[in-house]
């Protein structure tokens, strides 16, 4: 179970909620489970990089079956939930555009026509660990004309992690990068920082992400791709006190706009470290702080005035202390 309380700006809110429950069984997993996608998780901190998650709050429900070729090599295909992850997690379905350009949100989300489809290839051996996964995610809508759309949507994960003995005991350095089609949420983008997409804190114009966006023209869709890559190293100075740099960088690019279109391009990166003081066993004190930074282009049917002008860069720091006691 997970509790959280929260007050002022950018909380987590108060809520209860199961985050995780699964049962596993002759290679089956069946219930409330990290994803077979992602690599890994949002990073070392709360304030997370770009990954698209799903392994540290916003599990997904998944029924799967892996099996083992011996020598650490695992192959695994799974259905997963695409609506709402948990009380954080809001689903991979990106529908809304997160209520951009004035709150101009032109399709609705017709439901789960179909489960998300994810294959996964990993090996775990003494090095570190591999991992090579994709995902087919349905995308089914209808806009203010009525025009609707049911497609399928693609993203191909991959990330690699290598132990560092030589550096010290536990430490490692991870590699990992998404690549999406109609599917944004697994792209990693939407899960960095606090999940702003792109304007921390409320800081700036957020990116246009989505799985797919209406044009003006009440006929034609506009089509996303978006990816990230991701880095991060855990150094233990000693026993007590780690030290975890990580930084980030992404894309979302929108291609079948028109002339009137309000979705965008966007660049965005982020970067920052994680420090962990364990004075005695099970005890932890964690400081985090994030940077990210974000350029979105002008839309094509945006029109300035005297008093109104595209704001495209947004910026900000999060930073964030925890005290944990495991039980």
């Amino acid at each position: 179970m997970q509790f959280e309380n929260g007050n002022g700006f950018d909380n987590t809110g108060n809520a209860a909620y199961i985050n995780l429950a699964y049962v596993t069984w002759a290679g089956i997993t069946a219930g409330k489970a990290q994803s077979f996608y992602s690599f890994t998780g949002g990073g070392p901190g709360w304030a997370n990089f770009f990954s698209p998650d799903q392994k540290g709050f916003n599990q997904p429900d998944v029924l799967a079956y892996t099996a083992s070729f011996g020598g650490g090599f695992s192959a695994t295909l799974a259905i997963q939930s695409a609506g709402t992850n948990g009380n954080s997690g809001g689903g991979t379905n990106f529908t809304d555009l997160n209520n951009n350009f004035n709150g101009d949100v032109n399709y609705v989300y017709n439901g789960m026509r179909a489960p998300d489809v994810v294959a996964q290839l990993n090996v775990t051996q003494g090095w570190g660990s591999a991992q090579l996964s994709g995902v087919a995610h349905n995308v089914d809508v209808t806009g203010f004309s009525g025009a609707t759309q049911n497609t399928w949507g693609y993203g191909i994960d991959a990330g690699v992690s290598f132990n560092l003995p030589s550096w010290g005991a536990g430490d490692d350095i991870l590699f990992t990068g998404s690549y999406t089609r109609n599917a944004a949420w697994y792209s990693g983008l939407p899960d960095g920082m606090w999940g702003e997409n792109g304007a921390v804190n409320g800081n700036g114009q957020q990116m246009a992400l989505a799985d797919t966006a209406l044009n003006p023209d009440g006929v034609t869709w506009a089509t996303p791709t978006a990816w990230s890559v991701s880095a991060t190293l855990d150094h233990h100075f000693s026993p007590e006190f780690t030290l975890s740099p990580e930084a980030s960088y992404g894309e979302v690019n929108w291609s079948g706009t028109n002339a009137t279109s309000m979705v965008s391009n966007s660049t965005t990166w982020l970067a920052g470290a994680v420090a962990h003081w364990d004075p005695v066993k099970a005890i932890d004190f964690e400081f985090e702080l994030l940077y990210q930074n974000t350029h979105t282009s002008t839309p094509n049917g945006f029109l300035p005035t005297s008093n109104l002008t595209w704001q495209p860069n947004a910026d900000g720091f999060a930073a964030r202390f925890e005290v944990t006691r495991n039980f």
